[in-house]
């Protein structure tokens, strides 16, 4: 087994980026068809993204369209940074760690090497 920092930050960058991603997707999908905000999971989503979305708050207002149905602008603009924050994250690491890869490599005989 082995383990590479490089991968490893990789990995939690784009698993922090996907749970913010589907949030504050599942809020820009329910509010655009008009979800009743009131059961709990539309009210769960919609308490998790509030604190994805302060930051944006105020830039744009919300599109009202056709019956109860709300095009959340601040919530896209706020997916669309912190996908560029993301990737902006995944390019730092790479630069960071290009040439400078660490594996711990671990063998059946429970002997731990390093390489740099």
């Amino acid at each position: 087994m082995a383990w590479d920092i490089r991968s490893t930050a990789t990995r939690l960058v784009n698993l922090v980026l996907l749970v913010v991603v589907a949030f504050l997707g599942a809020r820009i999908v329910l509010r655009l068809f008009g979800a009743n905000p009131a059961t709990p999971l539309v009210s769960w989503i919609n308490i998790i993204s509030d604190t994805l979305v302060y930051p944006f708050s105020g830039i744009f207002p919300n599109l009202s369209l056709q019956g109860n149905s709300i095009l959340d602008t601040v919530a896209v603009v706020a997916l669309l940074a912190y996908l560029l924050v993301g990737y902006l994250l995944m390019a730092i690491i790479d630069s960071l760690t290009a040439g400078r890869t660490r594996v711990i490599d671990e063998h059946p005989d429970k002997h731990r090497h390093v390489h740099v």
